[in-house]
């Protein structure tokens, strides 16, 4: 094989070399600065966040919705409470946009679940019996983001706002 030397001792050709030869070539003494790579002076990639996305979602909701009697028509106590715990399915899908300027993401993000959270509760109010019941018939949001692009993650901050569908019986 063969190497060449270039004029500050670094081996143009050193893949080509065997070692006897490499060895021959290696840098002098007064040419032993520190080697750095095109590999390693090159930034390290960044992701590309932008353009559509879209997806799906499922989950579990719960909650407690309370009632007040503010005048006493119900329980006829004025301002008695109670709690009416609900749970249920949730599912939906959401989709947005994203645009990347340098390493800033901005983005815009809508999104719909319909629910099944629901639950009652049976009180006896005398002179009759009541059930209380709750529930959520939908969710919403619209919500915009700004984020900072790592190689391989995405911190965002986001905010917006939230719409739902209830209903409350007694």
């Amino acid at each position: 094989g063969s190497a060449t030397r270039s004029n500050k001792g670094l081996l143009d050709l050193f893949a080509y070399a065997n070692e006897e030869d490499a060895l021959g070539y290696a840098p002098r003494k007064r040419d032993r600065t520190p080697m750095i790579t095109k590999a390693l002076m090159s930034p390290r990639p960044v992701a590309n966040w932008s353009g559509l996305y879209g997806g799906v979602n499922l989950g579990w909701g719960f909650a407690t919705s309370g009632w007040t009697d503010t005048f006493g028509d119900v329980a006829g106590i004025a301002g008695s409470s109670l709690g009416v715990k609900t749970n249920g399915v949730v599912g939906g899908i959401q989709a947005g946009f994203n645009v990347q300027s340098g390493r800033w993401v901005y983005g815009l993000e809508g999104t719909f679940s319909g629910s099944d959270i629901h639950g009652s509760l049976a009180r006896s109010l005398p002179p009759a019996v009541g059930t209380f019941t709750n529930r959520t018939n939908w969710l919403a949001s619209v919500t915009g983001r700004v984020g900072y692009s790592l190689p391989t993650s995405l911190l965002y901050v986001k905010g917006g706002v939230a719409f739902a569908e209830f209903e409350n019986n007694f």
